[in-house]
This record gives C-alpha cells, sequence and structure tokens, in this order.
C-alpha cells in the first residue's frame, strides 16, 4: 500500500469539506492514526486509519449527495481517487452494514473485519460532531438523543458496539507512543456557531 493514501485523502476531502466537517473529521483522522501506532500496526495501516477517517462522512457533503445515505455517497465519491478499500471502509463505517439493511440499501463493497475497521469505528464513536473526544457511553447517548433511540442508525450501533468498548479497554492499558495532538497536514477550523466545550 502506498503511503500517498493520507496526501490524497487530504486533497479530496479539503476540495469540499465545510467546517463542520473538519471539525468532527480531522481529529478522527489525527486519533486513528494514534490510536493505530498504539495497536502496533505498521506505518501504511496508520495512513490508512488516518485516511479514513478524514474521509469517513464526506457523503455529507451537499455536493457528494446522491442516494440519501452518506455512508455509500461517500464510499461512491471516495473510490475513484482513494480505491476500493478507502471506499469499503467508508460504506461500512460505525454500523451502516446493519443500518443499510434495515433502510433497505444495498452497499455494493464488501465489509471489512479489520483493525483499520475497528479503529475507524472506534474513533468515530469516541468524537462529538464539533470533534471534542469523549467516552463510548457518552458518544453513543448523544447519537440516540440527535437521531432518536429507535431510528436505524443508533439502533445499528448494537452490531458493532462490542468491538468499540473492546477497543475502548484495551486503549486504557497501553501507554501512548507519542503526543496526542493533530497529524501534520491536519487542519481544524472552529465549526460555525459552535458553542466552546
Amino acid at each position: 500500500m502506498s503511503r500517498r493514501i493520507l496526501a490524497d485523502a487530504r486533497a479530496v476531502f479539503y476540495a469540499i469539506a465545510t467546517p463542520q466537517m473538519v471539525a468532527h473529521a480531522a481529529v478522527i483522522s489525527s486519533r486513528a492514526g494514534e490510536v493505530a501506532a498504539r495497536l502496533g500496526l505498521d506505518d501504511d495501516h496508520q495512513d490508512l486509519c488516518a485516511a479514513v477517517g478524514l474521509v469517513h462522512d464526506i457523503g455529507k457533503a451537499a455536493q457528494v449527495r446522491k442516494t440519501g445515505f452518506h455512508q455509500l455517497d461517500g464510499a461512491l465519491y471516495v473510490e475513484p481517487t482513494l480505491g476500493p478499500r478507502v471506499a469499503g471502509l467508508v460504506a461500512h463505517h460505525s454500523g451502516a452494514s446493519t443500518e443499510a439493511k434495515m433502510r433497505g440499501i444495498e452497499l455494493p463493497y464488501p465489509r471489512e473485519e479489520s483493525d483499520v475497521a475497528v479503529v475507524l469505528d472506534y474513533c468515530d464513536l469516541t468524537t462529538l460532531p464539533s470533534g471534542r473526544p469523549i467516552s463510548p457511553e457518552e458518544r453513543r447517548a448523544d447519537i440516540d438523543v440527535r437521531h432518536g433511540a429507535d431510528s436505524p442508525g443508533p439502533r445499528a450501533l448494537s452490531s458493532i458496539w462490542a468491538d468499540v468498548l473492546a477497543l475502548d479497554e484495551r486503549l486504557r492499558g497501553l501507554v501512548p507512543q507519542r503526543p496526542s495532538g493533530l497529524a501534520p497536514g491536519i487542519e481544524v477550523a472552529e465549526p460555525v456557531g459552535a458553542a466552546s466545550s
């Protein structure tokens, strides 16, 4: 795998990202690369985690929206530049496989079961839309409040929740390998209308 994946992901993301998207995705990208390093994943997989973390919600951008299912819209958008593996990770992130079935949507990518997929889910489900890190339990409560606990997205989280909690527990026992903070080249803009934490 080429180490260029992160640079390509930055080009794709920052070409269309809104400040609200950047606040969440830039932090997830940095955290995903850091978590991958703490888990002992090689440099290529650290870059892949950071790249997918950056583009995972790109399907929420108005110019990318086609089906209204942001995971699929994002996957279709990034595949030509970032390839089918990144597209598949985007398509299936944070319980989207289960949510798609509930909604009768077919995802044209295989679901990857790997450390990379779990790292992405974990970082997405421990980071608020504002970019503030939070516990998995607090994030799930936030999602339930914003979307309604009985809607397909929050219900689908049950399909991956055990993996998220297992990684959270594992990380508590590991010593950080590098200082926390944004990876080089990642920019964070203050979300428009965001309240300070």
